[in-house]
Order: structure tokens, then C-alpha cells, then sequence
């Protein structure tokens, strides 16, 4: 299924969603980061669109987040997203989109890193993302990244 992203304006068909995306990080500025959306399609024929239009391959990885809060499933609707979570944006309703290309510093720029400051498990200190997220996993940490109290 290929999904036309069309820069909103007052013609378009009612049957639609108007989406504002907005980067995070390093990752690039649409051109044009309003667009009117059928309302049937889902998400993720936004999120192929998306990758399309930031010159990124299918297998690359690409993070989105409706209002900076949670990720959709790539089936969700967009006609659910935007009754259930659209923003009043000026005069009008929109759904925002923030997407991300890059994970490297994505803890950093959701402002998680200076709330979460340290966290410990066992005898081990550790103060960053990397280690933080295998913490919530219950992952093995990365000592390099941690020290003994």
C-alpha cells in the first residue's frame, strides 16, 4: 500500500487527519511537516511515507511517538489516533507525530537522563541511557558504563 502525504489545505477531502510532524534530535526537517491524511489509512503506511520522504531504506529503524508519549502499533488507524489523541494546534485539530532516526541520544532529547540520574541494582552505580533501559529490562549491564559503590 502506498500512502500520498498531501500538504493540507481547505479542499481536501473530510475524510481526513491533519498530521504535524516534528523531529527530534539530529534527525532531519520535513519541508513541509503538515499534511492532510485519510483518516482509513494506518499507521504504517504514514510511517513508510515518513521514511520515504527522509530518504531512509524499509529495514532502517525509525522511531515515532504520537504527542512525544507513546508509539503506535503500525496497525493502528489513523481516524482512531487523531478522535482519541489530536491536539488542538491554533484553530484546528491535529495529530503530532515525533519521529527519529537516531537512538543514540534518544533518552537525552525525551529529557528522561537528568529525572532518572542514577539508578542502582546490586553493587553497581550507573548514571546513563544505555544502562538504564537494560535496568528496566533486566538485562546484564555494561560495566564499563557503571561503578562499584
Amino acid at each position: 500500500m502506498r500512502l500520498k502525504l498531501h500538504v493540507a489545505d481547505a479542499s481536501s477531502s473530510s475524510a481526513a487527519v491533519v498530521m504535524r510532524f516534528m523531529p527530534v534530535g539530529n534527525t532531519p526537517v520535513l519541508k513541509q511537516n503538515v499534511f492532510r491524511i485519510a483518516a482509513a489509512s494506518l499507521f504504517q503506511a504514514v510511517i513508510r511515507s515518513l521514511k520515504k520522504k527522509l530518504g531512509m531504506k524499509d529495514g532502517d529503524p525509525l522511531f515515532t511517538y504520537i504527542n512525544s508519549t507513546f508509539a503506535p502499533a503500525p496497525d493502528e488507524v489513523l481516524g482512531n489516533l487523531y478522535k482519541s489523541f489530536g491536539t488542538q494546534v491554533g484553530g484546528r485539530r491535529e495529530l503530532i507525530v515525533h519521529y527519529r532516526w537516531d537512538t543514540d541520544v534518544l533518552f537525552e532529547d525525551l529529557q528522561i537522563l537528568p529525572i532518572l540520574a542514577q539508578h542502582q541494582r546490586g553493587d553497581k552505580l550507573c548514571s546513563d541511557a544505555v544502562n538504564y533501559t537494560n535496568l528496566l529490562r533486566g538485562a546484564p549491564l555494561d560495566s564499563a558504563r557503571c561503578r562499584s559503590n
